[in-house]
């Protein structure tokens, strides 16, 4: 009986330390497939997360828990559902955290899909400089956790709201206002069409690259969650990284771009691409702001122009000068796209053909390569952006065929 008792008790206590175990290396980002001891006893830690029998599976997407059977990942779901996920969180140098990939992925793959846990509706941080008690009132609004886990996120080195905007701080002994303004200010993210402003638990742990491999997109019906796809192929290892400025930085130089994060985020950029040379990326940017800006200006009143500067732009962007910018590719397409439906419209008949080497004498192939790259990253935005241009497209050229819109014809 004595030796029973031991032996139940020994069993107890190297379940207890299993668990325990278990716990930490999952917390730890670990993928929880190795054999801990217990006196010198191998330990076998393949474990189901929910009934805690033995098993070989794992999450297909994070592999990083085990589950028996569907059954268990179901009821588990709850819990692990916002640290699901194939990257794990830990010390970026010189940046505070960053998340790493812990498998290889694909162009598409999803790498986070949250909500956010803080949200400024109406004009996000603009509306803060007019009224910044609004801030307060939703961190304080938050549960503890929510609050540690934003106070967790880097903070500027300088607080641009308030030197820019002129916002004037509370003044709340015990509150640290300061520290939370320049933690929203550092990490929000725009949503819902750029008109609010968010905080999300993991998504805001993204760090900053000009030559990122991820993209955050809204999901579908729902313009406050974000999600995370990578556009390019990610290395085990590798730290998933996003462009902050994609848009008001789009095809900027380098010394924008650093003025630009200098004044909005207060840092230096040494992603790669801007610790080397970039006399070469530089020109090829500066050549691609001029062919947007000539496609801009001519696509609806001279396309013969603009159907030339969209073809040389999606060869610019081919080039490996602009590896960096290759997501900027399936919109391109589209534009030159675009551009090929104006001419037909303002030139029809034999006037229609444009005489471009290399050019696809079917547009519908630029139509076609466009959906199928936007297809490949699976970003929500983009499917949008692409099905809205395309709709407007089609009705416009329903109305000239059926003469209810006269297009004036510029040659």
């Amino acid at each position: 009986m004595f030796m029973l008792a031991v032996t139940v008790l020994a069993a107890l206590a190297l379940s207890s330390q299993s668990a325990a175990v278990l716990e930490n290396s999952l917390l730890a980002g670990e993928t929880a497939d190795t054999e801990g001891s217990f006196f010198g006893l191998s330990v076998p830690m393949n474990c189901c997360e929910t009934c805690g029998n033995e098993t070989s599976k794992r999450c297909s997407r994070c592999y990083k828990v085990r589950y028996c059977r569907r059954d268990c990942q179901r009821k588990d779901w709850a819990r692990h559902k916002s640290n699901c996920g194939p990257f794990e969180v830990r010390e970026s140098p010189g940046k505070g955290l960053g998340l790493y990939a812990i498998r290889d992925l694909e162009i598409g793959d999803l790498i986070v899909q949250e909500n956010p846990i803080l949200y400024i509706e109406a004009g996000g941080i603009f509306r803060l400089s007019r009224n910044p008690e609004i801030l307060g009132e939703a961190f304080q609004g938050l549960d503890e956790s929510d609050r540690n886990n934003i106070m967790s996120l880097t903070a500027a080195r300088s607080n641009n709201l308030i030197r820019l905007c002129g916002v004037k701080v509370p003044n709340d002994e015990g509150f640290d206002w300061e520290t939370v303004f320049k933690i929203f200010c550092n990490n929000c993210i725009v949503a819902n069409d750029y008109r609010d402003s968010a905080l999300y638990g993991t998504i805001s742990r993204i760090n900053h690259s000009c030559s990122p491999n991820v993209e955050w997109s809204y999901v579908k019906k729902s313009s406050r969650s974000k999600e995370v796809r990578a556009f390019r192929k990610i290395k085990c290892g590798e730290e998933i990284l996003a462009d902050y400025i994609a848009e008001s930085g789009k095809f900027a130089v380098a010394k924008v771009r650093e003025a630009l994060l200098r004044l909005k985020f207060g840092f230096i950029c040494r992603c790669s691409l801007c610790s080397s040379d970039c006399t070469q990326n530089d020109a090829m940017r500066q050549r691609l702001q001029l062919l947007s800006r000539i496609i801009q200006k001519n696509c609806r009143v001279n396309p013969k122009y603009a159907v030339a500067a969209a073809y040389e732009k999606c060869q610019t962007l081919q080039t490996k000068f602009c590896e960096d910018l290759i997501h900027e590719l399936p919109m391109a397409y589209l534009e030159l796209y675009e551009t090929l439906v104006w001419y037909k419209i303002k030139a029809p008949g034999s006037k229609a053909r444009v005489s471009i080497d290399g050019l696809e004498k079917d547009h519908e192939f630029y139509r076609e390569a466009s959906w199928k790259l936007i297809q490949h990253t699976q970003l929500a935005h983009s499917k949008v952006a692409f099905l809205d241009r395309i709709g407007y497209l089609t009705q416009v050229q329903n109305q000239v065929a059926s003469g209810r819109v006269q297009i004036p014809h510029p040659f």
